[in-house]
């Protein structure tokens, strides 16, 4: 998943990025410490393996800020247009 995604925002620990061209159902990557997963970017909901509680609780906060933002870089990467850098976690 990594070498592919692009990093949008950071923190905590925590990588946050989106690769171009993806499949549908709009969607971010999460990496923490050997952990990746993704995650809806509709409801935050793991589309596979779930993160540890403790930092899905700052992921979740993160999203709850940035969903809109979320939105509008997997409108870009449908283009191949460059990703926005999000506020970090």
């Amino acid at each position: 998943m990594s070498e592919l995604g692009v990093g949008i925002s950071y923190g905590r620990g925590i990588k946050i990025s989106m690769e171009y061209n993806e499949h549908p159902k709009p969607h971010f990557h999460v990496e923490y410490a050997g952990y990746e997963g993704r995650y809806k970017i509709a409801d935050c909901t793991p589309l596979d393996k779930p993160l540890f509680a403790a930092q899905f609780r700052f992921v979740l906060a993160w999203w709850r800020k940035h969903q809109a933002e979320l939105y509008a870089n997997w409108e870009r990467s449908m283009q191949n247009l460059p990703f926005e850098k999000i506020e970090g976690l």
